[in-house]
């Protein structure tokens, strides 16, 4: 088998199993880890799978476009969205990352109370447009197609120009070790920007979040203020958190039924 033969194979076996392990490649090819290395470096920098520690993940399951992310675990996103509400007060100056949870939580915001709502997301402005006595505050900045939200140095001088009391953002993935990641590097650094300009900042995820990893990490778990998930997060992941003193609230979904 050749270089070119194996790196397609390679491919085909990342797609098939959406992850894997530098170990599980050289056992499957019997290589170095030096060969496996470069052939990973290869298929990522044609943009066809993502690095990540000690292994790759194909490109789809880390950067999904918005519609597909809209979609995935969508009823557990809105009960995480109904808790993440009740720490929202009338005049609050708020942050909205462009993450599905986050625009599920801009749904729910009403003509109850006035906000200010700062956001680099294209959909969660499209929400916000039809309320009132929310002031919406666009980020600008480049528009990236596929997530449609606003990225790059203009984002930032915006964000930096507020006095923010209360982010909200989530994650590609997150973990007690690697902390709180993202798999695009200019949406990290957005996300950097709301936690340095922020009073209390909220991380909202779903359970599946808390399995996988991504290739940047934003900065580590115990930064943000608490994390909201559902009782479909594992329990022994929950508890590691806080043990570490960080403040978790699980919000009842699914069969398990009550708060963890």
């Amino acid at each position: 088998m050749n270089t070119n033969e194996r790196r397609q194979r390679l491919l085909e076996l990342i797609q098939q199993n959406r992850s894997i392990t530098n170990e599980e490649l050289q056992l499957e090819f019997n290589v170095t880890k030096e060969t496996i290395r470069k052939d990973l470096n290869a298929l990522s920098e044609k943009g066809h799978i993502i690095r990540t520690f000690g292994g790759a993940i194909i490109r789809d399951e880390y950067d999904p476009s918005f519609e597909q992310r809209m979609t995935s675990n969508l009823e557990e996103k809105r009960q995480i969205a109904k808790e993440a509400l009740k720490h929202i007060k009338a005049h609050d100056i708020i942050a909205l990352d462009s993450s599905s949870t986050t625009f599920e939580l801009a749904n729910l915001l009403t003509d109850e109370k006035e906000l200010v709502v700062l956001t680099n997301s294209l959909k969660v402005l499209n929400v916000l447009a039809r309320l009132n006595t929310v002031t919406a505050i666009s980020t600008g900045g480049i528009l990236r197609k596929r997530s449609l939200s606003f990225q790059g140095e203009t984002v930032g001088n915006a964000i930096n120009t507020y006095n923010i009391s209360k982010a909200f953002i989530s994650a590609k993935a997150l973990d007690s070790e690697n902390g709180i990641m993202d798999s695009n590097e200019e949406e990290a650094t957005v996300k950097r920007h709301m936690l340095d300009k922020a009073q209390d900042v909220t991380l909202l995820v779903d359970h599946a979040k808390l399995t996988h990893m991504a290739h940047v990490t934003v900065c580590p778990a115990g930064r943000v203020d608490r994390i909201i998930t559902s009782t479909l997060a594992d329990a022994q992941t929950v508890e590691r958190f806080r043990q570490a003193k960080i403040d978790v609230i699980v919000v009842p979904f699914g069969p398990q039924g009550g708060k963890a």
